[in-house]
C-alpha cells in the first residue's frame, strides 16, 4: 500500500514561535471562560482535587521551611497562577491550604495566591464568581492579568498592587 505523501508545515521551533502560538492565543482571548466550561479544553489531569491538595501541602510545607530560616520575616508567600484558565485548580488549592493552616494552626494571610490570564474575560470572571469571594475577603487570593510575553510585573487587582521582579523577599511560587 502506497502512503500518502507527508509535508512539513513548520520546522522546530519554540512553541511561542510557532503558527499555533498567535492562533491560541485568539482562541483563549474570545472564548473566554467557555473554553473549559463546554469541555473544549481539558482540564481534570491537572486541575482535580488530589493534585491541588498535594500543591498545598507542599506550598505549607515550603513556608515551613521559610520561617524556620528566617522567622523575621512575615512577607506572605505568593503563589503566582500563571494562565490559570477556569481557576478550578485555585479552588481547589485554597479550600486545601485553609484547612491545613487551620490544623497546623498557621495564619492564611502568610499566603498570597494570584490567578493570571492573558485573557481578560476569564480575569473577569475570576473576580465575579461566588466560590471565589470568600477568599478575596480573607486576602488570600488576588488576580492580575498577565501576557507571559511581554509582561514585567504583576498589577493586582483587588490590592492595586504592583509586583516587579525583585519586589519579593520570599521566593515566588
Amino acid at each position: 500500500a502506497m502512503s500518502e505523501p507527508r509535508f512539513l508545515v513548520e520546522g522546530p521551533r519554540r512553541f511561542s514561535e510557532s503558527m499555533v502560538w498567535p492562533l491560541l492565543r485568539q482562541y483563549y482571548a474570545e472564548r473566554g471562560i467557555d473554553a473549559w466550561s463546554r469541555g473544549e479544553v481539558p482540564q481534570y489531569a491537572t486541575s482535580n482535587p488530589t493534585i491541588a491538595a498535594s500543591y498545598a501541602e507542599m506550598v505549607l510545607a515550603f513556608w515551613r521551611d521559610r520561617q524556620r530560616l528566617d522567622p523575621t520575616n512575615h512577607e506572605p508567600i505568593v503563589v503566582c497562577d500563571l494562565g490559570a484558565g477556569s481557576g478550578s485548580f485555585a479552588f481547589h488549592f485554597l479550600r486545601r491550604l485553609t484547612t491545613l493552616c487551620e490544623r497546623h494552626r498557621v495564619d492564611p494571610r502568610g499566603f498570597l495566591y494570584v490567578l493570571t490570564d492573558q485573557a481578560e474575560k476569564n480575569v473577569d470572571f475570576w473576580e465575579r464568581h461566588e466560590r471565589f469571594q470568600p477568599f478575596f475577603a480573607q486576602g488570600l487570593l488576588d488576580v492580575a492579568t498577565f501576557d507571559v510575553e511581554t509582561g514585567a510585573a504583576l498589577h493586582l487587582r483587588r490590592s492595586e498592587r504592583v509586583v516587579r521582579p525583585g519586589d519579593l523577599q520570599q521566593p515566588l511560587v
